[in-house]
């Protein structure tokens, strides 16, 4: 569910932003298009460290090319790509797994190449999740990216998961001390201080997996005392990557110290739906 509507989430996002002419950045070298239709959206100054080209697939007449990164775009961090469909089938590329410097976030990208046409846009990084998460937007990215039959939605190639440095070294998210809630199956998860936001405060419960296998991680009836509680939220993680994730809260922060934290926590195998732990957790915040 959260996949498709990532999915959704980034074809309006592509219908909202198409129209929006730039030029072609300096960095980037003319490109040698098909015959066919291009499509080209706003493109990215890349840095020096990220300007080279990156061939992510290369199957079936249908190409996809890194272009550089932008850490700091419109509305995040941004892998810009090429798409270039020399087949003779419609094709869409939709974004099946996302990750900066190993903290999973919805990398949202939909892009649709007709027979013979070529087209540019972007994976986007949201900033509210990077920066939730403390990420350094210029480190190290993990993508999959899929390619779909844009009619029967069938599965045409995918390029596997891929994890490449975006820097010299790449980088890391340092996971903070907090209250742990379960440390069971090599799944970690801790409760972090709220954040006051516009309106109320933001919990952050970070998942480590540490695992050998993807995990599907649900919280449910997420509460403070005897208050009304936040949102039900769940988060995927591949092997050996975390996870933050925001539980709406009302009142401030300040509110919320002291007070105890009630949920429902469940880990579950997401290949084989092995159930792997389920747990009622009450547990008082500092």
């Amino acid at each position: 569910m959260k996949k498709w509507m990532a999915g959704t989430m980034a074809a309006l996002l592509a219908v909202s932003m198409a129209g929006c002419g730039t030029a072609q950045a300096e960095t980037m070298e003319p490109a040698a298009y098909p015959a066919g239709r291009t499509v080209q959206a706003e493109p990215v100054a890349a840095t020096p460290e990220t300007a080279q080209p990156k061939v992510l697939l290369d199957q079936g007449g249908v190409r996809i090319t890194a272009l550089g990164y932008d850490p700091d775009g419109m509305l995040g961090a941004r892998v810009p790509l090429r798409v270039e469909n020399e087949s003779d089938r419609d094709v869409a590329v939709q974004a099946e797994w996302g990750a900066l410097n190993g903290c999973m976030m919805d990398a949202l990208c939909y892009m649709e190449a007709d027979a013979g046409q070529t087209v540019e846009d972007s994976v986007l990084f949201i900033s509210t999740e990077v920066q939730r998460a403390g990420a350094d937007p210029a480190g190290q990215v993990t993508l999959q990216l899929n390619v779909l039959d844009q009619e029967s939605c069938e599965t045409l190639a995918t390029t596997g998961l891929m994890t490449w440095d975006l820097t010299q070294g790449g980088g890391e998210t340092a996971v903070p001390q907090g209250v742990t809630l379960s440390d069971e199956g090599d799944v970690v998860v801790t409760a972090c201080a709220a954040d006051d936001e516009v309106l109320g405060s933001e919990l952050r419960l970070w998942v480590e997996n540490r695992s050998d296998r993807t995990v599907t991680v649900r919280f449910d009836e997420v509460r403070l005392g005897w208050g009304l509680g936040g949102e039900d939220t769940i988060a995927e993680l591949l092997p050996g990557t975390c996870s933050v994730n925001g539980v709406k809260l009302p009142g401030s922060a300040a509110d919320a110290a002291g007070k105890t934290l009630h949920l429902k926590l469940s880990v579950m195998d997401s290949d084989s739906y092995e159930m792997l732990t389920e747990q009622t957790v009450d547990v008082k915040l500092a």
